[in-house]
């Protein structure tokens, strides 16, 4: 059996910050490099009522994520350009 990342993070933004108007879900270029991962993590922002409230990394290959210590990552992050589908 493989494991795989997904890690949900809640974003709290102060109640009298100022709301935006956005897509629902940001992000979808934003990914990172990590050792032992080939194919490395994404992200994904998303919003709720005009504020930021949850931050989703997830791994893009089918390599297992059990052995990572989360809390020690190092990620070289990077934004990759979204490509169109002919």
């Amino acid at each position: 059996m493989k494991f795989f990342l997904a890690v949900f993070s809640p974003i709290s933004v102060a109640e009298d910050a100022s709301r935006v108007t956005s897509p629902k879900v940001l992000g979808y270029e934003t990914q990172a490099r990590v050792s032992g991962l080939e194919h490395g993590i994404g992200f994904v922002l998303f919003m709720e009522d005009g504020r930021l409230d949850l931050l989703e990394g997830f791994a893009w290959g089918p390599e297992s994520t059990a052995g990572l210590n989360l809390t020690a990552l190092e990620l070289e992050v990077y934004k990759q350009p979204r490509q169109r589908v002919s």
